[in-house]
Protein backbone atom coordinates (compact mmCIF):
# COMPACT_ATOMS: atom_id res chain seq x y z
CA UNK A 1 0.00 0.00 0.00
CA UNK A 2 2.67 2.53 1.01
CA UNK A 3 4.91 1.46 -1.84
CA UNK A 4 2.03 2.03 -4.28
CA UNK A 5 1.50 5.53 -2.88
CA UNK A 6 5.20 6.28 -3.12
CA UNK A 7 5.19 5.07 -6.71
CA UNK A 8 2.34 7.44 -7.56
CA UNK A 9 4.01 10.34 -5.73
CA UNK A 10 7.27 9.59 -7.52
CA UNK A 11 5.54 9.49 -10.91
CA UNK A 12 3.80 12.82 -10.27
CA UNK A 13 7.06 14.39 -9.09
CA UNK A 14 8.93 13.16 -12.17
CA UNK A 15 6.20 14.42 -14.49
CA UNK A 16 6.27 17.86 -12.85
CA UNK A 17 10.06 17.94 -12.96
CA UNK A 18 10.01 17.00 -16.65
CA UNK A 19 7.61 19.86 -17.45
CA UNK A 20 9.78 22.32 -15.52
CA UNK A 21 12.98 21.16 -17.20
CA UNK A 22 11.48 21.24 -20.70
CA UNK A 23 10.12 24.75 -20.09
CA UNK A 24 13.47 25.95 -18.74
CA UNK A 25 15.23 24.53 -21.79
CA UNK A 26 12.75 26.31 -24.09
CA UNK A 27 13.42 29.58 -22.25
CA UNK A 28 17.19 29.16 -22.63
CA UNK A 29 16.88 28.14 -26.28
CA UNK A 30 14.80 31.23 -27.04
CA UNK A 31 17.29 33.44 -25.19
CA UNK A 32 20.18 32.07 -27.27
CA UNK A 33 18.31 32.29 -30.59
CA UNK A 34 17.80 28.55 -31.13
CA UNK A 35 14.35 28.71 -32.77
CA UNK A 36 14.40 25.12 -34.05
CA UNK A 37 15.20 23.82 -30.58
CA UNK A 38 12.38 25.94 -29.11
CA UNK A 39 9.88 24.46 -31.55
CA UNK A 40 11.19 20.95 -30.86
CA UNK A 41 10.74 21.46 -27.10
CA UNK A 42 7.22 22.83 -27.57
CA UNK A 43 6.37 19.72 -29.58
CA UNK A 44 7.71 17.68 -26.65
CA UNK A 45 5.53 19.40 -24.07
CA UNK A 46 7.08 22.72 -23.12
CA UNK A 47 4.33 24.77 -21.46
CA UNK A 48 4.21 28.00 -23.44
CA UNK A 49 0.80 29.55 -22.79
CA UNK A 50 1.25 30.44 -19.12
CA UNK A 51 4.81 31.75 -19.67
CA UNK A 52 4.47 33.47 -23.04
CA UNK A 53 5.40 36.95 -21.74
CA UNK A 54 8.70 35.70 -20.30
CA UNK A 55 9.35 33.66 -23.44
CA UNK A 56 8.69 36.75 -25.58
CA UNK A 57 11.36 38.65 -23.67
CA UNK A 58 13.80 35.79 -24.28
CA UNK A 59 12.80 35.30 -27.92
CA UNK A 60 13.23 39.04 -28.51
CA UNK A 61 16.70 38.99 -26.99
CA UNK A 62 17.67 35.87 -28.91
CA UNK A 63 16.31 37.06 -32.25
CA UNK A 64 13.84 34.18 -32.67
CA UNK A 65 11.61 36.11 -35.08
CA UNK A 66 9.15 33.34 -35.99
CA UNK A 67 8.74 32.27 -32.38
CA UNK A 68 8.30 35.88 -31.21
CA UNK A 69 5.61 36.41 -33.86
CA UNK A 70 3.86 33.22 -32.75
CA UNK A 71 3.93 34.36 -29.12
CA UNK A 72 2.56 37.78 -30.09
CA UNK A 73 -0.24 36.15 -32.09
CA UNK A 74 -1.01 33.92 -29.09
CA UNK A 75 -1.45 36.97 -26.87
CA UNK A 76 1.94 37.62 -25.28
CA UNK A 77 2.11 41.11 -23.79
CA UNK A 78 4.35 43.18 -26.05
CA UNK A 79 4.59 45.81 -23.30
CA UNK A 80 5.55 43.39 -20.51
CA UNK A 81 8.62 44.41 -18.55
CA UNK A 82 11.37 42.32 -17.05
CA UNK A 83 12.98 42.75 -13.64
CA UNK A 84 15.04 45.67 -15.00
CA UNK A 85 12.03 47.52 -16.43
CA UNK A 86 12.86 46.66 -20.04
CA UNK A 87 10.25 45.67 -22.62
CA UNK A 88 10.71 43.05 -25.38
CA UNK A 89 11.32 45.72 -28.01
CA UNK A 90 14.26 46.99 -25.94
CA UNK A 91 15.68 43.46 -25.74
CA UNK A 92 15.17 42.73 -29.44
CA UNK A 93 18.41 41.84 -31.15
CA UNK A 94 16.90 41.30 -34.61
CA UNK A 95 15.41 44.07 -36.71
CA UNK A 96 12.51 41.80 -37.71
CA UNK A 97 11.59 41.15 -34.07
CA UNK A 98 11.66 44.88 -33.25
CA UNK A 99 9.45 45.60 -36.26
CA UNK A 100 6.93 42.91 -35.28
CA UNK A 101 6.80 44.17 -31.69
CA UNK A 102 6.33 47.79 -32.76
CA UNK A 103 3.73 46.90 -35.39
CA UNK A 104 1.72 44.81 -32.97
CA UNK A 105 2.06 47.37 -30.18
CA UNK A 106 0.67 50.10 -32.46
CA UNK A 107 -2.20 47.93 -33.68
CA UNK A 108 -3.16 47.13 -30.06
CA UNK A 109 -3.20 50.81 -29.14
CA UNK A 110 -5.19 51.70 -32.27
CA UNK A 111 -2.54 53.91 -33.89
Amino acid sequence: MISDQLSVIGAVFLAAARVAVVWALALMAAHYGRAKLVMFLIERGAQVKQHRDVLLLSASYGGCTAFARQLIADGAAVNAVDGHGMMPVEHASAKEVRAALRRYGRSRRGN
